[in-house]
């Protein structure tokens, strides 16, 4: 996960699936899956004024979903560290 300010009021979610990742259909399953940890759990965290960039590896599509979760939500604490530091 990658974090920027972007000086707007609502912070805005980006997802990206290389072709490293796999075939179309592993690169959607992955981005779908991101998508739902977002909705689920990392939307109401966000900070106003951020933008996000959740980044799918091949172990994405096939990883388990509360495993996501965690890692999303440790993404989320690593970037409102470096940018307060900012």
């Amino acid at each position: 996960m990658q974090a920027a300010c972007n000086n707007l009021p609502q912070s805005r979610f980006g997802f990206t699936a290389s072709a490293k990742v796999g075939g179309a259909v592993v690169r959607n399953r992955c981005k779908r899956r991101l998508r739902e940890v977002v909705r689920l759990h990392l939307a109401q965290m966000a900070l106003p004024g951020t933008d996000y960039v959740l980044i799918a590896r091949q172990a994405t599509a096939s990883y388990p979903f509360q495993a996501l979760v965690r890692d999303a939500l440790k993404g989320m604490e690593k970037c409102a560290k470096s940018l307060s530091q900012q």
